[in-house]
């Protein structure tokens, strides 16, 4: 009979070609049969062992979490779980405020006019800023002899550099007139010690930039700062002048100060010229540039 055929599933008789079976058949008793326990078609292509992504965390609450992980380490460290050469390396870092120096050295007082509108362009930047002078070589009566007793005398407040604390700052500005194109011998005497007292690479990767002035408009504005950048270089450290986008050096119209490379101003001898505007503008460009 018809019925006696699906009665046992497992009997194992095989089904003519040609019977069908009717959609009112009962359902086999056989759980196997009864219903189909095999994946969705959408889960059976998607791999066993493939990993669920997890929802993404705002960046707030990342940066927040970054944070409270990095405040346990440390203080996992200071109370001394974590040993000397485990040092927690944070994960969210502040970033330290940059340390500037502007050290120069003025005769008539003109380039420290031009360091003080350096470090005020700094201060714009944010940055740390430090003024420091290079000890004068030069007697009191040999400066009274030249007429320039009365502007160091104004410039004492601020305080003379140590050779030993350049390496200290990230970026050191330096300033100082021309002397027939060269450095001033008190400078160099400064450099040279400096050289000596500090480790070799002291200056290696930090910024450079040199100011200047000079008695007459060829007075060697370009070749001071040239010769001062190859010390720089020698030091390993990065170069800065006054970058074209301070366009009020391409004027011709008068005679001014500012160079590619750096800020300057023409001061006349014994400094009786003020700084005009312009060469202040370019000091304070260049020192918000560099820092």
């Amino acid at each position: 009979p018809h019925s006696r055929r699906y009665s046992n599933p497992r009997a194992g008789r095989p089904q003519s070609a040609g019977t069908k079976r009717s959609s009112s058949a009962p359902a086999p008793e056989d759980p196997q049969y009864s219903q189909d326990t095999r994946p969705a078609p959408s889960e059976r292509r998607r791999d066993s062992t493939e990993s669920v992504k997890a929802p993404k965390m705002p960046l707030s609450e990342t940066l927040e979490s970054m944070k409270q992980e990095s405040q346990m380490q440390l203080a996992a460290y200071i109370s001394g779980e974590i040993a000397e050469t485990e040092k927690p390396v944070s994960a969210y870092k502040r970033k330290k405020r940059v340390q500037v120096m502007v050290l120069f050295y003025s005769t008539f007082g003109n380039v420290a006019k031009m360091a003080e509108a350096v470090a005020e362009g700094c201060r714009c930047g944010g940055t740390d800023v430090v003024l420091r002078r290079v000890p004068e070589l030069m007697s009191e009566e040999m400066l009274q002899q030249i007429n320039a007793f009365e502007a160091h005398s104004r410039i004492k407040h601020i305080p003379v550099a140590e050779p030993t604390e350049l390496a200290d700052f990230d970026c050191i500005l330096f300033g100082f007139a021309s002397r027939f194109g060269t450095i001033p011998y008190q400078v160099q005497q400064f450099l040279d010690i400096a050289e000596v007292m500090n480790a070799p690479g002291y200056l290696s990767g930090k910024v450079g930039s040199v100011f200047t002035a000079s008695g007459t408009q060829h007075g060697g504005q370009e070749a001071v700062c040239l010769n001062c950048h190859k010390f720089l270089m020698d030091q390993g450290m990065i170069l800065v002048g006054l970058p074209p986008t301070f366009t009020f050096q391409f004027l011709s119209s008068k005679v001014q100060g500012c160079t590619p490379y750096g800020a300057s101003t023409i001061s006349a001898p014994q400094g009786t010229r003020p700084i005009s505007n312009i060469e202040l503008q370019g000091a304070m460009f260049q020192g918000k540039y560099a820092a």
